[in-house]
This record gives C-alpha cells, sequence and structure tokens, in this order.
C-alpha cells in the first residue's frame, strides 16, 4: 500500500476517536463515488448536498471543494445540525 493512501492518527493528543477514525474510509470513498461516478462533478460546477450533517454528507461537502466545486451548499434538518 502505497503512504500517500493512508491517514496518520495521533493516538497521544487523541485528536480523533477511533470510532470516526473506522469510519472515515467508507464515508470518503462513497463520497468520491458520488461526485465522479454519480455526478460527474466539473470544476466550478454549484453541488447541493442534502442531509450535510451526516458523514457522508460533510465528507461529499469537503470531496467537492477538493475537486473544484465552484460553490457547496448544504441542507440539514434541523438547526441543531
Amino acid at each position: 500500500m502505497s503512504e500517500d493512501l493512508v491517514i496518520p492518527l495521533d493516538q497521544e493528543t487523541k485528536t480523533v476517536d477511533m470510532r470516526v477514525a473506522a469510519t472515515y474510509p467508507s464515508n470518503v470513498t462513497t463520497a468520491m463515488m458520488i461526485l465522479s461516478s454519480v455526478a460527474h462533478l466539473q470544476k466550478g460546477e454549484t453541488v447541493l448536498v442534502h442531509a450535510a450533517a451526516g458523514g457522508v454528507g460533510s465528507a461529499i461537502g469537503q470531496m467537492a471543494r477538493a475537486l473544484g466545486a465552484g460553490r457547496v451548499i448544504g441542507v440539514v434538518g434541523s438547526k441543531q445540525k
């Protein structure tokens, strides 16, 4: 496995809970597949993310920006989210 595919976790400061870290690969992979294979995102496009406060939704927002989306709009179900 290439080291550029690995994200180190700082266990001394506990910046990321291991349960959260375990979900990261599936959420980010799902987000990438949605944006590239389903939506065919092009640089500069606007992305609307439903359920943006969830695991995959938040990953889609971040991934869309990283892939060059011009604007990312997130929709959530309540003010608390």
